[in-house]
């Protein structure tokens, strides 16, 4: 918050971006896990979007199959420094 980030406003804009796309568009998971678990040091947050990417097909939305597809790299790419980023 010193500065000028808000965690809380975060949360809830991710959270609202996730209720929009019904958790279909993967790359929100990405953004929130890249973004605000690292910056807050959530490691549960962070394992839980990226385990909602794994699990997730890239059809799971027709009209972002590539988008889908590259958080799926994305993710398993974030995943690999983990170590680092907690």
């Amino acid at each position: 918050k010193i500065f000028g980030g808000d965690p809380d406003a975060s949360q809830r804009h991710f959270e609202q971006c996730l209720k929009i796309n019904g958790g279909k568009f993967l790359m929100t998971y990405v953004y929130y896990a890249r973004s605000l678990a690292v910056q807050s040091q959530n490691q549960e947050l962070f394992d839980r979007c990226l385990s909602a990417v794994d699990s997730a097909s890239i059809d799971i939305l027709p009209g972002a199959r590539l988008s889908n597809a590259i958080a799926k790299k994305k993710a398993q790419l974030l995943r690999a420094r983990a170590e680092e980023l907690f």
